[in-house]
């Protein structure tokens, strides 16, 4: 059994403090979800979760079984098995897509194979099979008509406010973001779509967090 546990995380970007304080544990073998509005931090968790240098982690802690995360490299947290998948992978000019395979292969990061069937189904299966443990990263609740996740984790204003099983995705659908955000007292910026269900996601909007994706961290 391998444990992402993520524990008071505060963390900024360009001086702007992002995340206020994130606790949260995943395991092997389990498909956990965050779902947010533009602005609400999910982007930046998942590069803080990977180390990337733009991030500054302020407070908190993030462990892999136990050994902590923070201060090491991107390629040392990718080599004991966390994979951030972003949803528009950036093209990188003159990699070819066979020989990084291939190399990725030989190190041994990558299980299973390249998969032409529906991503989530093949998500599902990795759970089962090869105990993946997936922390999806989205604000598109269509994804979890695919995705059959365990947790849901509501994240808003920094803070993840609200976690439950499939059942909190219906309650996104009917109520939006701003019935739980008005729940705990948080105010939605004007930009910030409210509905979660599919209107949610028409428009693609900048924030200080960069632009709206969909995300999953693998380990």
């Amino acid at each position: 059994m391998t444990q992402l546990r993520i524990s008071g995380l505060t963390a900024s970007v360009d001086g702007h403090e992002i995340l206020r304080g994130i606790d949260l544990e995943v395991e092997s073998g389990r498909v956990d979800v965050i779902m947010g509005p533009n602005g609400s931090g999910k982007s930046t968790l998942a590069n803080v979760i990977m180390g990337h240098p733009a991030y500054e982690v302020t407070g908190g802690d993030i462990t892999l079984d136990g050994e902590s995360l923070v201060g090491t490299a991107t390629h040392e947290r990718a080599s004991r098995g966390l994979f951030h998948a972003m949803q528009y992978p950036t093209e990188v000019a003159g990699v070819r897509l066979a020989p990084m395979l291939a190399e990725a292969f030989a190190a041994g990061h990558l299980v299973g194979g390249v998969p032409h069937d529906d991503v989530g189904r093949r998500i599902e299966a990795l759970t089962q099979d090869e105990n993946l443990g997936v922390l999806a990263i989205t604000h598109y609740a269509r994804l979890l008509d695919e995705l059959q996740p365990d947790r849901i984790h509501v994240l808003l204003g920094g803070r993840i406010v609200k976690s439950g099983g499939p059942e909190l995705a219906r309650e996104l659908e009917e109520t939006g973001y701003e019935g739980i955000a008005e729940e705990f007292g948080i105010q939605l910026a004007d930009d910030e779509p409210g509905a979660a269900g599919r209107e949610a996601g028409k428009g693609v909007a900048m924030d200080v967090e960069g632009p709206m994706t969909e995300s999953a961290l693998d380990f």
